[in-house]
């Protein structure tokens, strides 16, 4: 019997049940309308039976009371919530994982644990959350410093600042017995606090209980080799050689996994097998700076699959020895999540995929579509002399060289060939830039019109058509789920500036929800912090200006972070958000107006000083002796 929904439970119902009657017939329209008024509280009396039914089934009243549990709860997995703590604010550094019964922590000053920082850590817990009663749901945090809150990958809530113990709070619709995906993010700043309560009309507020909460035990695996991995004795780890095999191109989209050749693996790395990866099997590695994989192909694209989930870190991709794409693994759980390098130069190329700290998964590469070519084969003439020599300076002839005249296998010499020249001059070499760039000082202008130096993760992509001016960046919103970030490469340095500001040109189509945030780093891109966070916007393009004086004389990283990971509701539009014409420079702060300067008046006299001339007064006039002139 399925009451108010479809067989599959894919769309529960989600309100409360009046009335349920069960008839053996039809009944007609006036009777059902009789039902629901009598259902929905009217005070009216239920439609009987027509006189002539022959068997009346009397009808079930349930009233409108708080459904239960039901007694047998399937299995979801083993009790509690898989808690990871990190040594950082940007959730980058894994250093223990375990599984916390409930959420009910007060550590103050102290840590959660020896490994974990008292301060400056986060926490991450995931599962799942399995309610009592079929009604509206409360959920609390009480939190010393930032809390975030998803259900269903629905934000409840979001207080992430650095603040003194307060209590949020946001409801959501539960069906008893269900279980549904938890997630609950922290960091501490100093002292540190942090609870998950709830609540209904039937349940009495109190700390989530551990018989409520789930998780799975595939997560906690895969988060404990995150902290403490095993090398498996059957894998072979070697050192890539210096001829590394080339991938000959293929007809059509070929992949290579990364526990086979011509993959070649550096460091310590795992297999594991999973239904789920491509193949079989992945590749996990120890967290040691030198693990990496290499793989040599000829195109002008490369795929790479991976393995994303809550426990794993950012990987880099490396063409040819040059940095040009940091991709963040960290998020929820997905198998065969995929990054692409396009618009390389034809040709051979070298990638190479490492971790810039922890644990990264990597599942396999795949190679786009690329032309038939056979390389000709040359018979050896004979030679003479050093054999080192010869090798030395045996040449390959490229896809476009002339093919030579097949020579008779009778003839006993072949006249030799002068010294090979291409047909196609090879043009000199440009410079490739370093993969660790020098910090740049101010001013800092880009107009994005190349994209050279920004780093993407996620669904960034430059963009010609919708742009301030020559090309802008453009995070792509329409697709749920992403955590979209773009990086400027290279350190900046903020020197002498006494008024450094940052302006930009947006424009933006997001939802309620979405956030853009401007982060920066001030211990190279360690720990992030936000400077300035815009949600759910809608605007042509405007100029935002942030004030970055507060981190004078510092070195400081840069980037653009758009968070999508909420769910919107049917008919909501989220299309991109774009980002141009960029600069960072010292500006001149706005002089404050001096008072304005009293005139001191001049004094005009009223009337002319008549000055007359003083008579000579004698001494004899004076009644005084003359004095007698001396000789």
């Amino acid at each position: 019997l399925a009451l108010a929904a479809e067989y599959t439970g894919e769309f529960p119902w989600r309100g409360d049940y009046y009335l349920v009657a069960i008839y053996n017939r039809a009944l007609t329209s006036a009777e059902v309308t009789q039902n629901y008024n009598a259902g929905h509280g009217s005070g009216s009396v239920m439609a009987a039976p027509a006189p002539q039914a022959t068997a009346t089934m009397p009808p079930t009243v349930i009233p409108p009371t708080a459904t239960t549990v039901p007694t047998e709860v399937p299995m979801l997995g083993e009790p509690g919530l898989l808690a990871e703590y990190f040594n950082d604010t940007s959730f980058t550094t894994l250093a223990m994982s375990r599984v916390d019964s409930t959420v009910n922590f007060d550590w103050a000053y102290g840590s959660p644990d020896a490994t974990i920082n008292t301060d400056q850590f986060t926490v991450r817990w995931t599962g799942q959350v399995v309610p009592r009663y079929t009604e509206t749901y409360t959920f609390y945090t009480q939190s010393d410093d930032g809390v975030r809150l998803w259900i269903n990958d629905q934000p409840i809530i979001d207080n992430w600042t650095q603040h003194g113990t307060v209590e949020d709070k946001g409801t959501v619709d539960m069906i008893a017995g269900q279980p549904y995906h938890i997630r609950l993010e922290f960091f501490d700043k100093a002292h540190a606090v942090i609870k998950l309560l709830w609540s209904s009309a039937s349940q009495a507020k109190e700390a989530v209980p551990a018989s409520q909460l789930y998780h799975t035990e595939e997560a906690m695996q895969m988060a404990a080799v995150a902290v403490a991995p095993e090398v498996a004795s059957d894998v072979v780890v070697t050192e890539p050689p210096v001829d590394m095999p080339v991938v000959p191109p293929m007809g059509e989209s070929q992949v290579f996994e990364a526990e086979q050749a011509p993959v070649q693996q550096a460091g310590a790395w795992t297999l594991h097998e999973t239904g789920q990866a491509s193949g079989g099997q992945y590749l996990f590695s120890s967290g040691d700076p030198n693990d990496a994989l290499s793989f040599t192909f000829q195109g002008t694209r490369v795929e790479v699959l991976f393995v994303q989930h809550p426990a794993l870190n950012p990987f880099v991709m490396e063409i040819d020895g040059v940095a040009l794409q940091t991709v963040n693994s960290a998020g929820p759980e997905i198998f065969g999540a995929r990054v692409v390098l396009g618009n390389l130069a034809p040709g051979q190329h070298t990638l190479r995929v490492y971790s810039t700290v922890g644990i990264i998964a990597i599942d396999a590469f795949a190679v786009d579509p690329q032309p038939m070519s056979e390389t000709p084969v040359v018979a050896e003439p004979a030679v003479t002399g050093d054999p080192m020599e010869i090798a030395a300076t045996e040449v390959v002839a490229p896809a476009e060289s002339v093919v030579p005249t097949e020579v008779p296998m009778e003839q006993p010499t072949l006249t030799p060939f002068p010294t090979l020249t291409p047909v196609v001059e090879q043009p000199t070499a440009t410079p490739l830039p370093t993969s660790t760039p020098l910090p740049v000082g101010l001013p800092l202008v880009d107009p994005f019109d190349s994209g050279q130096g920004w780093l993407t993760t996620g669904l960034w992509r430059l963009d010609a058509q919708t742009a301030h001016s020559g090309a802008s960046w453009l995070a792509d919103t329409s697709q749920r789920g992403q955590i979209a970030v773009l990086e400027y490469g290279p350190q900046i340095q903020l020197g002498t500036a006494m008024n450094p500001q940052l302006s930009f040109w947006q424009k933006a189509s997001l939802s309620s929800s979405d956030l853009v945030a401007v982060e920066i780093s001030l211990d190279n891109g360690l720990s992030w912090f936000v400077v300035d966070q815009q949600i759910g916007m809608a605007t042509d393009w405007t100029q935002r200006t942030v004030n970055l004086s507060a981190y004078f004389g510092q070195t400081i990283r840069l980037r653009f972070r758009v968070d999508t990971m909420s769910t919107v509701s049917e008919g909501t539009l989220s299309i991109g958000y774009w980002v141009d014409d960029l600069a960072i420079q010292d500006v001149l702060p706005t002089p404050t107006p001096l008072p304005t300067e009293t005139m001191i008046p001049t004094i005009v006299p009223t009337e002319a000083l008549v000055v007359t001339d003083i008579p000579a007064v004698t001494p004899a006039d004076m009644g005084l002796i003359t004095p007698t002139p001396v000789q």
